[in-house]
């Protein structure tokens, strides 16, 4: 056997031993991109009494909720679905918060943070 044949074993077996420690100690590898479960998007700077910020708040909101529920890279048509699935949802969820923000802004009441909050369930 050449010791490159050999070093390719001992290597193999040194990760299997790792990833068998690993297993049995109950530790879980740290995944090196984990997505966010969550984003917050401001709108201080918009003036929500016109169609142009309102406009704009809901650009930011749907990049927040593409930015929370994809990843990019090819995959599977079902996992594209549920990204997209995860999409619909922060937005909606964000609809009643962005209802708010312009009728706070429309009745001058601003409110304290001005945030809003995207978060999606994958």
């Amino acid at each position: 056997m050449s010791s490159k044949y050999l070093q390719a074993i001992s290597a193999s077996f040194g990760l299997f031993s790792l990833g068998a420690a690993m297993a049995a100690s109950g530790v879980a590898p740290i995944a090196l991109e984990a997505a966010p479960a969550s984003r917050t998007v401001s709108y201080a700077d918009l003036n929500l009494a016109s169609p142009e910020g309102v406009r704009q708040l809901k650009g930011r909101v749907h990049k927040a909720a593409r930015e929370v529920c994809t990843t990019m890279g090819y995959k599977p048509l079902t996992e594209i679905w549920a990204e997209r699935a995860c999409m619909r949802g922060a937005i909606k969820g964000a609809s009643g918060e962005i209802e708010l923000a312009v009728a706070r802004f429309e009745r001058q009441r601003y409110a304290r943070a001005k945030s809003i909050e995207i978060a999606a369930r994958r």
